[in-house]
């Protein structure tokens, strides 16, 4: 994931279904016959997008709530190591998760 690019707040808008963690298995890259050579050093995801506003409303309502309150900062930094990459982000006080396979 590339939390910290300019598109990626885009992708969290666009969400339809909960990002996906896609195993490391050897043979899930495959160009023209060949193996990507080492894939335990990409972290794949895979992304269910749409741009029809009432499927992206539809997930986002049946999310859980995610805020701080006055005071919870430093919770919710412990919070947020704890998680570490079980969380895409937050998206209109909506926490969204990160399935694994």
């Amino acid at each position: 994931m590339w939390k910290r690019q300019h598109w990626y707040p885009m992708i969290l808008q666009l969400l339809r279904a909960p990002p996906v963690k896609l195993p490391e298995i050897e043979d899930l890259l495959v160009q023209k016959g060949m193996l990507y050579p080492n894939p335990k050093l990409l972290k794949l995801t895979a992304w269910r997008l749409s741009t029809n506003v009432r499927k992206q409303k539809d997930f986002l309502d049946k999310l859980e709530n995610y805020y701080v309150h006055h005071g919870e900062s430093e919770l919710r930094k412990i919070i947020d190591v704890n998680l570490g990459n079980s969380i895409a982000g937050v998206l209109k006080d909506k926490l969204i998760p990160i399935v694994h396979l």
